[in-house]
């Protein structure tokens, strides 16, 4: 029998208020649930910095390094958990009002974060990517990129009704 001993951020979930998984817009001042799933590292407090994705390139440090340089670390804002005897943490995370100040679009569009364990620098959402036969591995690692719907987007104002397919989300383990 194999015993992994590896410590493993299984994964990482955005939840709106209604306990829904967040795949939408939500506004600054919203709160979101935030729970992840880990393996050994329990009773262990794990902490991820808030990044934005400026370019919106869903690109990630994991796969492409240079993808990355453009993106913002929103300093002093780090979500901590305390992950229970199951493996398990949850966190509240309320979208800092005087972030609006710096949301330059249009009031409806998003800006793009995602999460970045303070220690590992492994980022949430993962990047996937589909594997093209006539390139290498490395070759197609660099044009994986983030989920968008897993991501945390937020706005001034919510869209209209009949957003776009793009924003919708595929629920993956």
């Amino acid at each position: 029998m194999h015993v992994d001993k590896e410590q493993t951020i299984v994964n990482l979930r955005i939840y709106k208020t209604d306990n829904q998984l967040h795949t939408g817009i939500v506004k600054y001042g919203d709160m979101v649930t935030i729970k992840i799933n880990t393996r050994n590292y329990i009773d262990k407090p794990l902490e991820f910095k808030i990044w934005e994705d400026v370019k919106i390139d869903n690109h990630t440090d994991e796969y492409s390094v240079y993808d990355t340089y453009d993106d913002k670390e929103q300093k002093g804002h780090v979500i901590s958990f305390k992950v229970d005897g199951e493996g398990k943490g949850e966190a509240l995370f309320t979208i800092p009002k005087e972030w609006e100040n710096k949301h330059h679009k249009l009031a409806e569009l998003p800006r793009y974060f995602y999460l970045k364990e303070k220690e590992s620098g492994v980022e949430f959402p993962r990047a996937y990517y589909v594997a093209n036969p006539n390139k290498t591995e490395e070759e197609n690692k660099k044009n994986s990129i983030r989920i968008t719907a897993l991501m945390l987007k937020v706005a001034k104002t919510l869209p209209l009704k009949g957003m776009h397919p793009s924003n919708y989300s595929i629920e993956f383990s």
